[in-house]
């Protein structure tokens, strides 16, 4: 019985530090979204009416899409790469 008990808290350890782990990495993947959110905000401060639009919709089109470059890009200039 004993052995059983010992398992059981072996197990539970290990539980809990899986969800240690994953809710920390949840945390810092909520505080970087934040900070580019906060960003992509701060870049369409710059602008006004249609561009500010512009440019938060290219924004997430390039979040979406995976593609920093392209976000650097359109933070920087205002508008979307054309290939």
């Amino acid at each position: 019985m004993r052995r059983f008990y010992s398992e059981l808290f072996s197990l539970n350890n290990q539980l809990l530090g899986e969800y240690t782990k994953r809710s920390t990495n949840h945390q810092a993947l909520l505080d970087a979204l934040k900070e580019v959110n906060s960003m992509i905000q701060l870049a369409a401060r710059l602008r006004f009416g249609n561009a500010k639009s512009t440019v938060i919709a290219a924004c997430r089109k390039a979040i979406k899409n995976n593609n920093i470059h392209a976000l650097f890009y359109i933070i920087k200039t205002g508008k979307e790469e054309h290939q």
